[in-house]
């Protein structure tokens, strides 16, 4: 696999590896391209951002990356394999979780049993304790007082942080977060960004897409900007927020006045 580092300043400049490689992926439904022909690298240990309007194409690129649909284009590459072909639970043991924008609980599960199902799956290993994972991970995001009440009783903060367990229990090297602080309150939000970092720092290489660019740019060493399938611009956050072009396509001057 490719492992050389970037080589202009707009890129990450530690001495990582290239974990995700994502090729020329195009999407389409119809005669809309969802995705065009989009090319970008992931780093190991690093938190890269996605950002852009609504309809850029931003889900879409996290359920391709996922096998939900199949790319009608292009390919990617996880660590040493190309993934574009494998079906998701194939995906998710090589070790890529995703969290999702509406969160997607077994509703009459209980909190518990939730992140059960998640421990099924990810590492394959027969040896590992899966209800210590489970417990583990419940405890990380702090709802392990709450393992037996059922999933639609929780609140969406909880709901939230009760995704992400569900995740860390297959023990990824990549987690995906959809848009996680969508509906959370400041304080939620600042919370849930804590945890981020607390998972980044377990070695685990995030993806986040995320509309509030104050989160991104607090969190993100990378961040891309999307509009109609295409990335407009991609780099440190502090410089992406400055492009004219993100500007005009997403943030909008008044971005630029209040900061």
């Amino acid at each position: 696999m490719e492992t050389k580092k970037p080589n202009n300043e707009d890129s990450y400049s530690n001495d990582k590896d290239i974990l995700l490689k994502v090729e020329s992926i195009s999407k389409y439904f119809g005669a809309m391209a969802a995705l065009k022909d989009l090319s970008f690298n992931v780093f190991s240990g690093e938190v890269f951002g996605i950002a852009g309007p609504n309809g850029a194409g931003k889900t879409t690129l996290f359920n391709v990356i996922t096998k939900f649909l199949n790319p009608d284009g292009g390919k990617i590459q996880f660590k040493d394999k190309y993934i574009h072909k494998l079906n998701p639970n194939k995906i998710c043991e090589l070790g890529i979780a995703r969290t999702f924008q509406i969160p997607a609980l077994f509703e009459s599960l209980t909190t518990y049993q939730n992140a059960l199902v998640g421990a099924a799956f990810g590492n394959t290993d027969k040896d590992r304790n899966k209800l210590n994972l489970v417990k583990k991970n419940l405890e990380f995001v702090g709802l392990w007082e709450k393992k037996d009440i059922i999933a639609d009783e929780l609140s969406l903060y909880e709901r939230k942080a009760l995704m992400v367990a569900s995740a860390l229990t297959t023990e990824p090297e990549m987690l995906l977060l959809d848009e996680p602080t969508a509906g959370l309150s400041k304080i939620e939000s600042d919370h849930v960004m804590k945890l981020f970092k607390k998972i980044n720092n377990r070695n685990v290489t995030i993806i986040i897409i995320e509309h509030n660019m104050d989160v991104l740019m607090n969190i993100s060493e990378r961040v891309m900007i999307l509009d109609y399938g295409e990335k407009i611009c991609e780099g440190p956050p502090g410089r992406v927020c400055k492009d004219e072009g993100v500007i005009e396509a997403y943030l909008g001057e008044e971005f630029m006045i209040e900061r």
